[in-house]
C-alpha cells in the first residue's frame, strides 16, 4: 500500500528542517553542503575546485576538499587526474554509518558522523596508481588505505590530531 499522506506529511517537516539547515549553512540543505559546514571550522572554504585551506596545526594553509558521505561505503571522489596539481593537497572525509549491504534499497541514510579521514593527495594517488584504480567520482579506495586515514574517533593517521573540542564537536552529529 502506497501512503501518500505519510510520505507528503514527513515531505513538509523535511522541507521546514532543510530550511534551517540551509539557513545555518548559507547553501542548500545538503550532506556535501552540510560536512563542508562542519569542517569549516578548521578550513575556510571558496574556491571552484578545493573546498578551502585548513587554518591551523602541521596542514596550516594546505588545501582541502571535504566530502560528506551518509554511509561509509569506501569509494572517494576524487579528481580524475593522475596529476598531482589537478588535486587539493588533502582530502577530508566525513562519513556515517557503515554499510552492511551491497545496496542501500529501503536503508535510511542519516545524516551522522561516525568517522573522520585525512587523505594526503600524493600519497593516495600513488598508492592507487599501483593498485590500477582509475581516478574520479566513486573511487574505490581500500579498506586498509581507509582505516589508516581515519582521525575520528580513533586516531591513526598522525598528520592532523584533533584538539578535544573537535572531537566534542563532531560527538554532536
Amino acid at each position: 500500500m502506497i501512503d501518500l499522506q505519510g510520505l507528503a506529511s514527513y515531505t513538509k517537516i523535511r522541507n521546514v528542517v532543510d530550511g534551517e539547515i540551509s539557513g545555518t549553512i548559507g547553501r542548500p540543505s545538503r550532506a556535501r553542503h552540510t560536512g563542508e559546514y562542519v569542517a569549516a571550522a578548521e578550513a575556510n572554504a571558496n574556491h571552484t575546485t578545493l573546498d578551502g585551506q585548513f587554518r591551523s596545526g602541521s596542514v596550516a594553509r594546505r588545501s582541502v576538499n571535504v566530502e560528506f558521505g551518509t554511509r561509509k561505503n569506501g569509494m572517494m571522489n576524487l579528481v580524475a587526474s593522475t596529476d598531482a596539481q589537478q588535486h587539493p593537497d588533502y582530502y577530508l572525509v566525513l562519513t556515517g554509518l557503515g554499510m552492511g549491504t551491497v545496496s542501500a534499497k529501503g536503508l535510511g541514510a542519516p545524516w551522522v558522523i561516525r568517522q573522520v579521514l585525512l587523505f594526503e593527495s600524493a600519497d593516495l594517488l600513488s598508492q592507487l596508481a599501483v593498485k590500477g584504480v582509475k581516478l574520479g567520482v566513486g573511487t574505490r579506495v581500500s579498506s586498509t588505505l581507509w582505516k589508516a586515514a581515519t582521525i575520528y574517533p580513533e586516531p591513526r593517521n598522525p598528520t592532523l590530531t584533533l584538539t578535544m573540542q573537535q572531537q566534542e564537536a563532531l560527538r554532536l552529529f
